[in-house]
């Protein structure tokens, strides 16, 4: 590895991760907001894959499955690290929400060298994963979405504006994930795990309940066959195609990924902002794809962003409703729960797709 001769703890054992969280916990003491764990793959260079030997044994606890190869420990190695920074950043600082990152994700790739094509579609798709970030080893190209041309830079620009305006209906589909343990990041077999047509898709996911993301990852632009918005069927109708961003050429850009809405789904969207505490959600877009009877639910959830009041209640969880009758769509606030407060300057601004809406009764 970069410093030499390493040796790799075994976190598959307990013993180990309460002795790395002791050391985490003591780093943390000096009042750092988050830690970020490299190499943890784990990555070995001099190996012809570039990891541990899958013959190296890990004496892990019975409580995993007892001590085994490496070969069947490899996938969980870097989350039981981070499993133990997390519970050294909570202990010493009870009162935060631990921030700990892990790798990789790297958008145009860590080494080699990315065409532009390449990087302006892996940009697109990418800013839409739960975690992604652009950086490159040195000796390769730099990764900032300006060295590959102005082209590129305008579709990196719309890819991060469209994450932006999502961010309310990820961080809801981040809140979910902490409950119930669902991914925010799903292959569509997890939907339908009894359509085997949808057991390869590897080209399109959905995030959350309500997005469906057609990546077009070939390197010709036109993929061949129906595209997963239309295999992937629904009883309550059609899956539609969504501008989340707002701007025509966002829809235009062939190196964005497709987002298409499930039918009966509202989405809730916020402004593009620079970072997520420029501002208050003072507005929220409603963004509904109506399904067959014209009927369409969906949630917003939202808390202080830090610390754990919200396991006592300080939370606010809206659940909004939507019927279109005689061409007037009814859209209301349907229940609440929590007693964390919304901004007193809200306002609500609804967006329909895919049906002709004669007036809006909005929240």
């Amino acid at each position: 590895m970069w410093p030499g001769a390493c040796v790799f703890p075994d976190f598959t054992r307990a013993a180990t991760r309460s002795w790395w969280s002791d050391r985490v916990a003591s780093f943390m003491a000096q009042r750092l907001d988050g830690v970020w764990s490299d190499m943890n793959e784990p990555a070995v260079f001099k190996t012809p894959n570039k990891s541990m030997p899958e013959s190296n044994r890990h004496e892990a606890d019975p409580e995993l499955g007892g001590p085994d190869s490496h070969a069947r420990y490899h996938n969980v190695y870097g989350m039981l690290m981070a499993r133990a920074s997390f519970e050294g950043c909570l202990r010493a600082r009870p009162e935060s929400r631990p921030f700990v990152l892990s790798r990789a994700n790297y958008l145009g790739g860590f080494g080699g060298t990315a065409s532009a094509e390449l990087y302006s579609r892996w940009i697109g798709v990418g800013a839409l994963f739960p975690f992604a970030r652009a950086r490159s080893e040195k000796g390769s190209p730099r990764r900032e979405p300006w060295s590959f041309g102005a082209r590129v830079e305008s579709t990196s620009r719309r890819a991060l504006e469209t994450r932006m305006r999502l961010l309310p209906y990820l961080d809801s589909c981040f809140e979910e994930a902490s409950r119930t343990g669902v991914p925010v990041m799903r292959p569509l077999c997890l939907a339908a795990p009894r359509d085997p047509g949808l057991h390869g898709e590897d080209q399109s996911f959905l995030l959350g309940d309500d997005v469906l993301v057609e990546a077009g990852l070939d390197s010709t632009r036109a993929r061949s066959g129906r595209p997963a918005s239309e295999r992937f069927a629904s009883p309550r109708g059609p899956w539609r195609r969504a501008n989340v961003h707002g701007a025509a050429e966002a829809l235009a850009d062939p190196d964005l990924p497709a987002l298409h809405m499930r039918p009966g789904s509202i989405v809730p969207l916020g402004p593009i902002v620079q970072h997520v505490d420029e501002r208050p959600l003072d507005e929220v877009e409603i963004l509904i794809s109506l399904d067959a009877e014209g009927r369409a639910t969906g949630t917003l959830y939202e808390d202080d962003g830090d610390g754990f009041g919200y396991r006592d209640g300080d939370f606010l969880r809206t659940h909004y409703k939507a019927r279109l009758e005689g061409g007037i769509l009814r859209v209301r606030i349907a229940a609440s729960e929590g007693r964390w407060s919304a901004p007193s300057t809200r306002s609500h601004r609804v967006t329909v797709i895919g049906d002709r809406v004669e007036r809006i009764e909005d929240p």
